[in-house]
């Protein structure tokens, strides 16, 4: 092979080293990124959900519980081959007055009967706001709101407590425990885990400890970009607790 072939071969093996170097710090920084994101979102989706709350805890507050009864169910659209009905109320106001109205929700199938006897709500101060006592008919809206930003603040504040979990145990283990150089084994694709259509890999090694003959096998934490073929040339570090190698902290750093 020609010295120039030799060199410019040399050159891009070094220039895809240092890609793959730099995607873990790249990667962890996404995580990070990602994780406040869906804090925030997730922080304004409850309050808009509590937000949404207010107005019904007045509105039940000063409502008068009144009776009624179903005299309709009404179509209110198909999915999914489903077809969902709101039922259609008659109520006696305290005037003496018969009215009639359409509830909020609709269900497949119908969550009433007709000529089902059922309370409501009914606003003095606004004798036309008339509603059906029910979570759905009340909250829903307002609790699916906040139900959905509940879940993405859980998510992101479990991303940001496994990583500041993983970065403490590395610096204790740092600190208190012994380096082994681990024998690199692959780069595999964890299909336990999937976000957004994605697997994470993680980065397998082991060792031998010299005092037991015993084989210890490490995984890495999750990363969301191939780490490639780094570590196949080199060993991998990790750190151990003094005495018990099963609990360790894998060190991909720089």
């Amino acid at each position: 092979m020609a010295p120039r072939e030799q060199s410019t071969k040399r050159i891009a093996l070094m220039a895809m080293q240092s890609m793959h170097q730099r995607s873990i710090p790249l990667q962890r920084s996404r995580v990070k990124l990602f994780g406040w994101i869906l804090v925030l979102v997730g922080v304004l989706l409850m309050g808009a959900g509590l937000a949404l709350s207010v107005p019904t805890w007045q509105f039940v507050d000063r409502a008068e519980s009144l009776s009624g009864v179903v005299v309709e169910l009404v179509h209110s659209g198909e999915r999914k081959g489903s077809v969902y009905y709101k039922p259609r109320v008659r109520v006696e106001r305290p005037s003496g007055e018969s009215v009639e109205f359409v509830g909020r929700v609709g269900s497949s199938p119908s969550a009433y009967r007709m000529g089902e006897k059922v309370s409501v709500y009914l606003d003095p101060a606004r004798p036309e706001d008339i509603r059906l006592k029910g979570f759905i008919e009340l909250w829903g809206f307002a609790a699916s709101t906040g139900g959905v930003g509940t879940v993405f603040f859980l998510i992101g504040a479990s991303l940001g407590f496994i990583r500041l979990w993983n970065r403490r145990k590395l610096a204790r283990l740092r600190q208190q425990g012994d380096l082994v150089l681990a024998s690199f084994d692959r780069v595999e694709i964890d299909t336990s885990t999937t976000y957004n259509d994605r697997h994470p890999w993680r980065v397998y090694a082991h060792w031998v400890d010299p005092t037991t003959g015993q084989r210890h096998v490490f995984s890495s934490e999750m990363l969301w970009q191939d780490p490639g073929d780094r570590f196949e040339s080199q060993p991998v570090r990790v750190y151990v607790a003094r005495g018990n190698p099963r609990e360790y902290a894998m060190d991909l750093s720089e």
